[in-house]
């Protein structure tokens, strides 16, 4: 069993202190999307470096509101079958949510695309936003 904390007042370095230190965390409670944390290798910080960095990705993230890991997959599978019942479905659905399908590589990850914000703005905003 996992202990559930508040991700909003937690720091990663209270959690992350030697190599292969773990933890989970999950994304969306509605689709349930569990990530695994592990810490590989603690680096030498570098002079004029901007942190936080991404150093190694792959695969798109997936689509928003697709129903978790398995419903993600069968979106896959459907459309890669043009005759699959919910094919239109899930095209009509993928365009409203603003995916361009002709554009959609699974596979594919733009690490240059990746932002990393504040979280103490983000936070905040988060907070007005749901009258936290």
């Amino acid at each position: 069993e996992m202990e559930m904390i508040d991700g909003r007042k937690e720091k990663l370095n209270q959690w992350f202190k030697q190599t292969k230190d773990t933890l989970w965390y999950e994304y969306d409670f509605g689709d349930s999307w569990m990530h695994e944390i592990k810490l590989e290798k603690i680096l030498p910080r570098e002079v004029k470096t901007k942190y936080p960095q991404l150093l190694a990705s792959k695969n798109a993230c997936p689509f928003e509101d697709s129903g978790g890991l398995w419903g993600y997959y069968d979106k896959l599978e459907i459309l890669k079958n043009p005759k699959h019942k919910e094919h239109q479905d899930v095209l009509e659905w993928l365009d409203f949510i603003g995916v361009d399908v002709s554009d959609f590589d699974p596979l594919a990850f733009d690490s240059k695309a990746v932002e990393f914000q504040n979280p103490k703005k983000r936070l905040k905003e988060y907070e007005l936003n749901f009258d936290i």
